[in-house]
């Protein structure tokens, strides 16, 4: 049987447990699944994980978030070489029997090419007053493109058609599907603090063979930005640390052209955490439709 690892970061994070159990709860097959968890938090009060098989969970105590590259550099390197890699946000919730739908998927698009990735934004879910959770299906089936209209290359949605897989050419941190052989050749940047990595992810894998789709059904749920409880205990913390280090909002990390993520999107960083070269960035910006320079 074919495994899968998990790989996912955290800081300050509410959801872990449920996170974790569900990924094994609602697994057809949950010998075959593994979970690297890399676990920041100011308070020390860390889940406890332990009744739960093939967890290898690493806890940090830290007076701030060391940065989505890192994080997610550190969750990735607790694989034990499984198949498959699915990296996805701390606060996810799985349909029934996932594993093998996904699995499923992954492998109709082997006849496509032979480097498919899955990514897109998924369906989502936040809980209500009482703690209840809600599911809703806004996000999913939904295709991203950079929006032309805003100067920090934000990333939106475009409703897509029901005739699936559709090829895009961005992806979304909180559900990538592939194997894993793509993130040891593809190790996520250290250096990209808060913003930009899921279009450096896009772009690297893209100007290397790579074809990034959306399918019929992720077959799980992302935690709404909507939700009050998740923005303040979560990633927002970290990114209130950037900014008042830095003094860059969101969008400026990635669309000023000193930093480094801005650099890269532009093409003025070649090589490993960028395109390879000049004639493969100029082909994926003519694919993606949007050119990072005009702006």
């Amino acid at each position: 049987m074919e495994t899968i690892f998990i790989q996912t970061a955290s800081f300050n994070e509410k959801e872990i447990y449920n996170t974790v159990r569900s990924a094994f709860e609602k697994a057809e097959f949950p010998e075959r699944i593994y979970f690297g968890l890399y676990d920041q938090r100011t308070d020390s009060l860390f889940e406890d994980l332990s009744d739960i098989e093939n967890v290898t969970h690493v806890k940090v105590t830290c007076s701030f978030a060391r940065g989505i590259g890192l994080a997610r550099l550190n969750s990735m390197m607790l694989h034990q070489k499984q198949k498959y890699c699915l990296q996805i946000d701390a606060h996810t919730i799985f349909d029934q029997d996932w594993d093998s739908k996904i699995i499923y998927d992954y492998e109709q698009l082997k006849s496509i090419t032979n480097k498919p990735i899955i990514s897109y934004r998924t369906k989502f879910w936040e809980r209500d007053s009482d703690g209840s959770v809600i599911f809703y299906n806004s996000g999913s089936h939904q295709s991203l493109i950079i929006d032309e209209s805003d100067s920090h290359f934000y990333m939106k949605t475009h409703d897509c058609s029901n005739a699936y897989p559709i090829e895009h050419y961005l992806s979304s941190g909180h559900f990538v599907f592939t194997e894993l052989e793509f993130f040891n050749d593809f190790m996520p940047d250290p250096k990209i603090a808060f913003a930009g990595e899921e279009h450096s992810l896009a772009l690297r894998a893209c100007t290397r063979g790579y074809k990034i789709f959306v399918t019929e059904d992720p077959h799980l749920w992302h935690m709404s930005k909507n939700d009050s409880d998740r923005t303040a205990t979560d990633s927002w913390n970290a990114y209130s640390h950037f900014k008042r280090n830095f003094d860059l909002d969101f969008g400026t990390i990635i669309s000023d052209k000193s930093t480094r993520i801005g650099k890269i999107l532009r093409g003025e960083i070649l090589g490993y955490y960028g395109a390879p070269d000049i004639y493969s960035y100029n082909e994926y910006i003519n694919k993606l439709g949007f050119d990072y320079r005009k702006n």
